[in-house]
């Protein structure tokens, strides 16, 4: 499959402008090396991460570590984490179903979706642990990097981390007024749209809000309706406002809002099947296999995916001389439906299809002490999940 798509950027910043002039003449020009400029030449960019609970150069951290930057996801056009992984070596996501992702970290993984299975590689956003099943694949609303750790990481991380963690980390609010609409079109109705909006409130506060949109038609068509199946349609909203409690505090409260509903995963059938109430062969001859591309999609089922989805969190800091401590309270809460298409035929004497719902309700809260001298960086902390 080829999509194309194309993007319109429109920015609004308050900011200083100033002028240059360039003055020129006719003759043979010099290039002239000097030593600031050679230092300017070997200087590279700071990426600052918080892989290990405290903010570092990433080239100090000892972590087999990858960032994703806000810059990598543009570029691409990525919607959620299932757009990265062919960025990110020995990362797998499978993102066909988003209330049934799977991820993978150097071949291990765990496939089991239920929510009696532990994932190996842990999803966090803002420091707070997704949890299980259906509620860590969501849209990327404002994400600033992404930080993919390799191998385990329980130590600073806790539990079911034992192939690694990935670690999303959105942008916060900032003091100056800044807006941005996007805009993405693309073929089988392609239509993404995501704006932003953020405003000082005060001295040391400052609102964040974001809204997106995006929808597919999806490049499946049922062989005997003609009937549009898979496609995208979500929206989602976040709202983050921060303020400074004077001089060494510092609180950020911000809402998550996602309404996925959408078709579910389509299924194509592969093996001829004879005319009822005959059965076929068993086992078949992959010799007698059919394309995928060359035969029609049928599907009979309902074939429905939806979630609803709300999350808050809490992130009081506070700056002593020794250090900071920090405490992170999260709460977030999701629905979700998949109904799926299992036989890739219309036909009611071999109907087969499958469902799963969830209704998952999750409370973490925080506390870390982090701090650093000429000799010693140090975090401590401890976290509770439910």
């Amino acid at each position: 499959m080829k999509v194309t798509q194309r993007n319109l950027v429109i920015g609004l910043r308050r900011a200083l402008f100033g002028s240059c002039v360039v003055l020129g003449t006719g003759g043979t020009a010099w290039a002239q090396s000097t030593p600031q400029a050679e230092q300017d030449a070997t200087n590279l960019d700071t990426i600052v991460v918080t892989a290990q609970s405290r903010q570092q150069e990433l080239q100090d951290v000892p972590i087999a570590l990858q960032v994703v930057d806000q810059q990598l996801l543009d570029d691409v056009a990525a919607d959620n984490l299932g757009d990265i992984d062919a960025f990110v070596p020995g990362l797998v996501v499978d993102a066909v179903q988003p209330t049934q992702p799977s991820f993978r970290l150097r071949g291990v993984e765990t496939s089991d979706f239920g929510i009696g299975t532990d994932p190996a590689v842990g999803v966090f956003v803002d420091g707070v642990y997704g949890g299980r099943g259906g509620g860590v694949l969501l849209p990327f609303v404002d994400v600033e990097r992404i930080e993919v750790l390799k191998g385990p990481q329980g130590t600073l991380f806790g539990r079911n981390t034992a192939a690694g963690a990935i670690s999303l980390v959105t942008r916060r609010p900032q003091n100056e007024t800044e807006a941005r609409l996007r805009l993405r079109l693309g073929n089988y109705g392609k239509q993404y749209a995501d704006a932003m909006w953020n405003l000082p409130t005060g001295d040391n506060s400052a609102l964040r809000f974001n809204a997106l949109f995006n929808h597919s038609d999806g490049w499946f068509q049922d062989g005997a309706t003609g009937k549009d199946l898979g496609g995208e349609n979500v929206w989602a909203t976040r709202a983050a406002w921060q303020v400074g409690l004077g001089e060494n505090t510092t609180a950020l409260i911000s809402w998550d809002h996602e309404s996925l509903d959408q078709n579910g995963r389509v299924t194509t059938g592969i093996v001829p099947l004879p005319a009822y109430p005959q059965r076929p062969p068993v086992p078949v001859d992959p010799d007698d296999y059919f394309d995928p591309r060359e035969v029609p999609t049928y599907s009979d089922a309902t074939n429905a995916e939806w979630r609803t989805f709300d999350g808050v969190t809490l992130i009081l800091d506070h700056a002593l001389n020794w250090g900071h401590l920090t405490s992170t309270t999260s709460w977030r809460q999701y629905d979700s439906l998949n109904q799926t298409e299992e036989d890739g035929t219309n036909r009611a004497d071999l109907y087969i299809d499958s469902v799963n719902t969830e209704s998952n309700e999750t409370f973490y809260q925080e506390f870390k002490f982090a701090g650093s001298n000429a000799r010693l960086d140090w975090v401590a902390g401890a976290s509770f999940f439910k």
